[in-house]
């Protein structure tokens, strides 16, 4: 009989506001410089970003009011040792793939799969970031090298 082990969740998604102009640009200033401080929700004033520690990668998402009703959610970017690389070209949040079937709630906890999932988007619709988000990954990797139990 096998145990179940739970997957572990070292990665995080994080809320980085409304996808409109001004806070896209207030993104892509801070990330230049070096680090992402605050973010502007739709219709509200600048909020600040959480400055807690997480284990593995953390990617930013935003939002988007849809059509009618409801909302669109993309990924932008992704954080290790904060050093943000953010994206040109966003990608439409897959729950499937992205959030290990979970959704977003706040801040969801995730797992390698679908770590490995999201930074493939962002590279296929980013080239130019393709290098900067490999070493996010292999920066992970090599932080997190795991010796198989003895027998």
């Amino acid at each position: 009989m096998s145990r179940n082990r739970p997957v572990p969740q070292d990665h995080e998604m994080e809320y980085l506001g409304a996808y409109t102009t001004k806070n896209v640009k207030s993104l892509h200033n801070q990330a230049r410089n070096g680090r992402i401080r605050h973010y502007y929700p739709a219709h509200e004033e600048r909020r600040k970003l959480s400055s807690k520690e997480v284990p593995g990668i953390r990617f930013f998402y935003i939002e988007r009011a849809k059509r009618g009703w409801g909302r669109q959610y993309f990924i932008v970017g992704a954080e290790l040792d904060g050093r943000p690389v953010l994206a040109r070209t966003p990608v439409p949040l897959n729950p499937e793939e992205h959030t290990d079937k979970k959704g977003l709630f706040a801040a969801p906890r995730l797992g390698r799969e679908s770590a490995k999932h999201v930074l493939r988007d962002l590279k296929k619709v980013n080239p130019d970031k393709q290098s900067e988000l490999e070493a996010i990954w292999n920066a992970y990797e090599s932080t997190k090298k795991v010796r198989r139990p003895q027998r």
